[in-house]
């Protein structure tokens, strides 16, 4: 049973590889055709994928939780001793090394679908025109084009990513799943 939980794991990082390589393919993909064609509704169209792709991470972040909190609490508890102890345990001590890897994919999504809004900022004259129409009192131009709703919902997938990303929202789950005795509670 061990084996086949620690290969459930393993697949859960394989996918979670994937995505990461998939969220990288979209950025050089969406980033380049959009300045090739100088259209920034390519480039924006970037931090949504993003934020799907981080959401999909972390489902399998928390399949990769799931399965290790099983194996620590109905496998290595009750073969636990105190000159031997178990990998889920041990790594479960070692929660700065998660927080690390969960920091540098905060980063990762964050400043490329940053980046995406500045270029696509830059390349962007409807929005340009919309802000600056609506700060000088014309409101003749709608503001509402495609590239500005596009820019909004970017920039509220980026709100998004730092919410499902942050290092909070790591502590909070590591809170929910610590229900069996004896374990720390998450703070």
């Amino acid at each position: 049973m061990y084996d086949a939980l620690r290969e459930e794991i393993l697949e859960h990082m394989r996918r979670n590889g994937q995505i990461l390589a998939l969220t990288v393919l979209a950025l050089g993909t969406l980033i380049a055709a959009g300045v090739q064609f100088h259209n920034a509704a390519l480039v924006l169209i970037y931090p949504i994928v993003a934020t799907s792709l981080a959401f999909m991470w972390v489902a399998e972040d928390q399949g990769i939780e799931g399965v290790g909190s099983y194996i620590r609490e109905k496998i290595e508890r009750p073969l636990e001793t105190k000159e031997y102890v178990y990998w889920e345990h041990w790594i479960q001590g070692k929660r700065v090394l998660k927080l690390r890897y969960r920091i540098t994919l905060l980063v990762f999504y964050v400043s490329s679908e940053a980046v995406s809004l500045i270029i696509a900022g830059y390349m962007s004259a409807d929005i340009e025109n919309a802000l600056g129409a609506l700060s000088a009192g014309h409101y003749g131009v709608s503001p509402l084009s495609s590239d500005t709703l596009l820019f909004t919902f970017a920039f509220i997938g980026i709100l998004v990513t730092l919410i499902i990303l942050g290092p909070r929202s790591f502590y909070i789950r590591r809170a929910r799943n610590s229900d069996a005795p004896g374990r720390d509670e998450a703070r």
